[in-house]
């Protein structure tokens, strides 16, 4: 049987967040910045066949919302039928505000699958200019 395949898409503000955190790594080190970056697109680009990997947002406590760690970051996402939305991209460290849902207003924006590499191309360019 074949696996199950869904579109992925980046919410706006899931994208502009994985921006900041690769500027903020790049200030440090651009190669770690560049190591993070990679592995964030390819942990959601694995969703479109895999999208049950991730746990269940304890916060949440919906099977629908899930979330995959990368470094120390937590990349939030929410399973629909057809298509995989990355919600949010953030430290572990922080838990995501109450009562926050992937679907909210704020995140329906996104970005789809072939353009959500232009966040990674933003991204890797600051990261080369050491920013």
């Amino acid at each position: 049987m074949a696996a199950r395949v869904r579109d992925v898409a980046w919410a706006e503000s899931a994208r502009d967040a994985l921006d900041t955190v690769i500027e903020y790594i790049a200030q440090d080190s651009r190669q770690g910045a560049v190591q993070v970056l990679d592995e964030a697109l390819r942990a959601a680009a694995s969703l479109a066949t895999f999208a049950e990997r991730g746990r269940v947002v304890p916060e949440l406590n919906d099977p629908a919302i899930r979330e995959v760690f990368v470094h120390k970051y937590r990349l939030q996402y929410e399973v629909g039928n057809s298509r995989v939305l990355v919600a949010a991209f953030f430290t572990g460290r922080v838990t995501s505000p109450p009562g926050a849902r992937a679907n909210s207003p704020s995140n329906r924006a996104c970005i789809t699958n072939g353009e959500s590499h232009a966040t990674g191309a933003r991204a890797a360019n600051a990261a080369s200019r050491g920013r």
